[in-house]
């Protein structure tokens, strides 16, 4: 498990248990309903491997000049619905009824949601007020690569150039 994916997920926890008294049991988590962007706490991170970033200057330009727009990326949905006994559906915006439907399964605060668009999974956590969705090196290629034009360096230049990618999109229980 990588180190920022167990550090979110025991932030979460800790947070879990300071919510809740010693003297009465944890409050279950219930993922059912709708959960919302927080886009101040979206973010990513990217590490690159000292041997070739002196070797692809122009793709850590790229990777620069772009963060804007893969960070934007991870902000999609803007919305997630989870219905009993275990749909989930991404809701994207501005294009109104856009949605991608897949499934989850929970266990205790963590959820691993299916789609189309993610038919791997993606792993998240939850403590009830907010939900933190991890975005995986291999998640984040897919986008970088998605992006990437026929003048842009090689999507295996990046691969090699990129140590670590990860991505966290923040959600809060719709009101």
């Amino acid at each position: 498990m990588k180190l920022t994916k167990f550090l979110s997920i025991a932030v979460i926890a800790i947070i879990s248990l300071s919510l809740s008294s010693c003297n009465k049991e944890a409050e279950p988590i219930v993922l059912t309903g709708s959960w919302e962007l927080d886009s101040t706490s979206t973010f990513l991170q990217i590490s690159y491997n000292p041997i070739y970033a002196e070797e692809y200057p122009s793709a850590i330009q790229y990777l620069k000049d772009n963060m804007n727009k893969i960070l934007k990326e991870i902000k999609k949905p803007d919305t997630i619905q989870f219905i009993e006994p275990n749909t989930v559906n991404f809701l994207y915006n501005p294009t109104p009824g856009t949605m991608v439907a897949g499934t989850f399964e929970q266990f205790d605060i963590y959820v691993n949601i299916y789609n189309a668009l993610f038919p791997g999974g993606l792993t998240g956590a939850s403590n009830n007020q907010r939900l933190e969705i991890y975005y995986s090196k291999s998640d984040m290629l897919s986008i970088l690569y998605s992006m990437l034009t026929p003048t842009d360096d090689a999507p295996e230049t990046f691969s090699k150039l990129i140590d670590q990618f990860d991505g966290v999109g923040v959600y809060v229980r719709a009101k």
